[in-house]
């Protein structure tokens, strides 16, 4: 056992050109190295502009429905009051 360490350990004192590879490695390397797409600030930034684009146009298109309706229930509901009250005032 101590001559397998010690040739592999004092491979680059040896006269010869090539180091001939111990039978059973402790660990291989992969062939193919994996690469993997990290979060970076474009994605971030195309997010938020998703984001932002999706609350612009939501709150544009609900701007002027809910103004509309207030306002048209309110001045019905005045129209029938002051129609009620003139009729019952014509009738006296």
């Amino acid at each position: 056992m101590t001559e397998i360490s010690s040739n592999n350990l004092n491979a680059h004192y040896s006269s010869q050109t090539k180091v001939e590879r111990i039978e059973n490695p402790v660990a291989t390397a992969p062939q193919n190295i994996p690469s993997y797409h990290v979060f970076d600030d474009i994605d971030a930034n195309n997010r938020i502009d998703i984001i932002n684009k999706d609350i612009y146009e939501g709150t544009n298109g609900e701007k002027g429905k809910p103004a509309k309706k207030f306002w048209g229930k309110y001045l019905g509901f005045v129209a029938i009051l002051l129609g009620f009250i003139g009729l019952k005032k014509l009738f006296k």
